[in-house]
């Protein structure tokens, strides 16, 4: 049974949601750890931004995002759910060709 944002309301599955967000940001803390730790030296970093869950408040997905985001110069992406593979083709004359 699919939860909706009428659920939402009910006291119950509100906690329950705060909980889940508790653990994400937890999680999305380490990510950060590691993208800080791992990227100390990029100059730019590229980070699929995390799927808004449905009931978490605005105020905590903020934090997730600024825990990926902090000390490194990062660039957020958010695709449209669609499996996508670029390479390149060298040409004969040293062109690169894009192919998506």
């Amino acid at each position: 049974v699919a939860i909706t944002l009428e659920d939402y309301k009910n006291p119950k599955v509100a906690s329950k949601v705060r909980e889940e967000s508790k653990g994400k940001l937890e999680s999305w803390m380490r990510v950060g750890e590691l993208i800080r730790t791992e990227s100390k030296n990029a100059s730019m970093v590229f980070v699929t931004l995390p799927y808004p869950l449905i009931g978490v408040e605005t105020e905590s997905y903020m934090k997730w995002l600024d825990t990926l985001s902090t000390d490194v110069p990062t660039v957020l992406i958010r695709g449209n759910n669609e499996n996508v593979l670029t390479f390149y083709l060298e040409g004969s004359r040293g062109s690169k060709d894009v192919v998506s």
